[in-house]
């Protein structure tokens, strides 16, 4: 394992290109997202993690033979895809699919954009990793309850619902207990 890891890019920020946590050797595709940063990948593996990118990638290589200049939809000869996420949120999914290194994701925030993304591209294999995660951490029973609640009934993930439901309804929610909870949770966003 480590000599795999020893072999693969580390991250790179320079002029608008970013090499993640995953081996970009024959790659075949750039993404560029929102805030410009171009993402070297591989057109087979997103296309077996989701039938959204396997799209993408359809009409990508399709236009780049008709109806666009060349400049438009190809990167050193290479076909291009723009999408409408930040570069964080969609490297993250990346280092989910390609499944080298796993990260856990700690934030929240963070957690809930990066699910959001699987949903929106269909990819089922991360969207059932962050689900595992989302059983394995305390956020369900402990720290935050209703934003998973909230998380849950957004993507109809009835499984969340029915686990995190009974704590839901063990909360004090007396107006001096909320009083204090909202003042904790000022106080965190302000610290992170």
């Amino acid at each position: 394992m480590s000599a795999t890891l020893s072999r693969l890019p580390t991250v790179t920020l320079s002029n608008s290109y970013f090499s993640g946590f995953w081996s970009t050797d024959g790659s075949d595709l750039f993404i560029r997202t929102s805030d410009k940063m171009e993402l070297k990948v591989h057109k087979v593996i997103l296309e077996m993690a989701s039938e959204v990118f396997e799209s993408m990638i359809f009409l990508a290589s399709s236009q780049t033979s008709r109806h666009r200049s060349a400049a438009d939809s190809q990167k050193g000869g290479l076909p291009l895809i723009t999408v409408e996420d930040d570069s964080a949120t969609f490297c993250a999914l990346m280092n989910h699919i390609y499944r080298v290194v796993r990260f856990p994701i700690s934030d929240e925030k963070k957690f809930s954009s990066v699910l959001d993304l699987a949903y929106k591209y269909k990819v089922k294999m991360v969207i059932q990793d962050l689900k595992d995660q989302l059983f394995q951490s305390g956020w369900i029973t402990t720290t935050h309850p209703i934003l998973m609640y909230i998380l849950a009934i957004r993507h109809n993930m009835y499984d969340v619902m029915k686990e995190v439901y009974p704590r839901i309804l063990s909360l004090d929610l007396t107006t001096q207990n909320m009083s204090q909870r909202l003042t904790n949770d000022e106080r965190c966003r302000e610290s992170g």
